[in-house]
């Protein structure tokens, strides 16, 4: 393979732009770690440090596996329609899909029954 020395050039030219560039981001960091951050590093850290957290809504606090695990029965099956009284507005914050998959509820009827394997925390 015979390569020109223009060639050559021109990839050195390619390399030096890249060390080139490594070594400003490197100065850029070692000079935050030093405590001399330049100041727009320094600026986008304070924004960041100063950002206002969420304001909280007014809803409950999520249910915990075994109190979710106790609305239902071994042997009556509890409807989404009951579920949605007692959960306070959504099915979905129960979680059904995942308790079902993991063996905790079956479908049944209708509705859910309680299965027979313990929750560890219960």
């Amino acid at each position: 393979m015979d390569v020109t020395r223009d060639q050559l050039h021109r990839l050195l030219a390619e390399h030096e732009a890249a060390a080139a560039a490594i070594r400003a981001t490197i100065g850029l960091l070692n000079g935050h770690a030093n405590g001399g951050a330049p100041p727009l590093i320094d600026e986008a850290l304070t924004r960041r440090r100063r950002r206002p957290r969420k304001a909280t809504t007014g809803a409950p606090p999520p249910m915990d596996t075994a109190a979710k695990l106790a609305l239902f029965d071994r042997r009556v099956p509890v409807s989404t329609a009951d579920l949605r009284k007692v959960a306070g507005g959504g099915v979905q914050q129960i979680g059904l899909g995942v308790l079902v998959r993991h063996g905790y509820l079956k479908k049944k009827r209708g509705g859910y029954i309680r299965t027979a394997k313990p929750y560890p925390n219960t």
